[in-house]
């Protein structure tokens, strides 16, 4: 008897929440050497001959928690419903980052991100894939990871749409504050153990932060 549901535990909702969801497709394919660097696909039926648009899932949880079966219980039958392919990917955290010795550690969550969607390129063949409609969604970091993603140089990896919530919009500490003034997230993501003295070091890292800030990308597009 083959099993066709996945059972998933939020532990961090209100007394806890079972979820169940449709096993995968493919579950755990490897796009890279550590463990994280995994991935599951969903596919819709589809006529023969007939390729389908997918959207690629980046979750959220500060780029140092959370789980990729998150929010793929509702996520998943929207898009069986229309045909759409799903693929929700794991990632280095910020603290296998600075285990490798990474710097800045989100480089690692931000380099995944792009490594994922390249790996569901290279097979959208054997899927059956449109990589012409390519879409990508998350919500805080994994919104931010979106938007660098797709923000790539001359749109390199081709992303056709974004549906994201509470992004991670701008990753420069001058601009956060100027933007909302008690802002207090995200120096980890540069190794800094607080937002003051990631703010007061600023100018050291600015090149990095005009490499991976989603508003400065845009601003390089314009």
């Amino acid at each position: 008897t083959s099993c066709t549901m996945k059972h998933w535990w939020d532990p961090k909702a209100k007394n806890g929440t079972a979820f169940t969801v449709d096993m995968p497709t493919y579950e755990n394919l490897k796009y890279g050497p550590h463990m994280r660097q995994s991935l599951d696909v969903w596919l819709p039926a589809r006529s023969a001959g007939m390729k389908t648009p997918v959207l690629i899932n980046i979750h959220g949880g500060g780029w140092s928690d959370g789980d990729r079966l998150g929010g793929i219980a509702s996520m998943w039958p929207k898009c069986r419903k229309e045909g759409i392919a799903l693929v929700s990917i794991s990632y280095r955290m910020v603290h296998d980052a600075r285990d490798a010795g990474i710097k800045p550690p989100v480089k690692a969550c931000l380099d995944d991100a792009v490594a994922a969607i390249e790996y569901v390129k290279a097979h959208a063949d054997a899927w059956g894939l449109d990589v012409g409609r390519i879409g990508l969604t998350g919500g805080s970091a994994g919104a931010c990871s979106s938007l660098y993603a797709s923000l790539q140089g001359d749109c390199a990896l081709g992303i056709r749409a974004l549906l994201v919530h509470s992004p991670q919009t701008s990753i420069d500490p001058k601009e956060m504050k100027e933007w909302i003034p008690n802002s207090r997230y995200g120096s980890h993501a540069f190794g800094y153990g607080s937002f003051k003295d990631w703010l007061e070091h600023r100018a050291d890292v600015l090149p990095w932060i005009e490499k991976f800030s989603p508003a400065g990308l845009l601003r390089a597009c314009t």
